[in-house]
């Protein structure tokens, strides 16, 4: 069995990579940007500014793109009205301590919509929120505002790849690598941990019968071994847990 996780191991090493973050239609920044100094003149209108709403997920698996979209008003005399073509920015932090970052920024449109499509950040909890800087346009100038949080929780799907099954000794012997990306390949984000599960049911059942557990190690791989020599089929289940998703493996045989 030593040599089958020295095996797993190998196998992992090899089809595992560290990834960077990147923006799809909006980049990661590591300075926050500042915005240049407003001058009013006679010929100009101030508007005050606000984020009424705006959402993003509250869950997302980290491997697609999600969205954060919302509204800017401004206050035209008594009324809340659209504000078009204004730029907000996009700020997070990690929870839950990190500090605020900036992410992007965008443009509303004539309704006073934004919407833009992001690479997730990291797995975890992280919080949102979206700030309008002081700016002018014209002879507009629209005053600094922001909006409250919304929280997301990344997580991060996972595979059971590379499952083997065998006698060796006397004993049934079980071993595979749980993986956060499909086993065609992927950007991985993350080694998954946790811990997985082992089923058994002879030939003839249908029933599963519970045969023990084990923790990934740093590589990801999990074993079993013990029980005798079992002759049926076998499955291994990575249950949901930390931050990352649930995945079952495929069944073998051993006859």
């Amino acid at each position: 069995m030593r040599a089958l996780r020295m095996s797993a191991a190998v196998l992992l090493a090899g089809g595992m990579m560290a990834a960077s973050i990147v923006g799809a239609t909006a980049a990661i920044a590591d300075v926050t940007p500042t915005a240049a100094d407003v001058v009013a003149t006679s010929s100009t209108v101030t508007y005050q500014t606000r984020v009424p709403s705006f959402s993003v997920p509250a869950r997302h698996e980290i491997h697609s793109l999600f969205t954060i979209s919302g509204t800017v008003q401004k206050l035209s005399g008594s009324a809340w009205t659209a504000a078009a073509s204004v730029e907000v920015y996009y700020y997070f932090r990690m929870l839950p301590s990190g500090t605020w970052k900036y992410a992007g920024r965008a443009p509303t449109n004539s309704n006073g919509i934004f919407k833009t499509s992001f690479r997730p950040i990291r797995l975890g909890w992280v919080r949102w929120q979206v700030r309008v800087p002081r700016q002018q346009h014209g002879d507009n100038i629209y005053l600094a505002s922001s909006s409250g949080t919304h929280d997301s929780f990344f997580t991060d799907r996972t595979y059971v790849a590379h499952f083997v099954a065998l006698h060796l000794s006397g004993t049934t012997a079980l071993g595979a690598i749980v993986q956060d990306y499909p086993p065609s390949g992927g950007v991985s984000y993350s080694t998954p941990q946790g811990t997985a599960k082992f089923y058994y049911h002879p030939r003839g059942s249908t029933t599963w019968h519970y045969l023990g557990s084990s923790r990934t190690d740093s590589q990801g791989s999990v074993s079993f071994e013990g029980g005798g020599l079992l002759h049926g089929y076998f499955r291994i289940v990575f249950p949901a847990q930390g931050d990352f998703l649930g995945s079952t493996s495929n069944t073998l045989y051993l006859s």
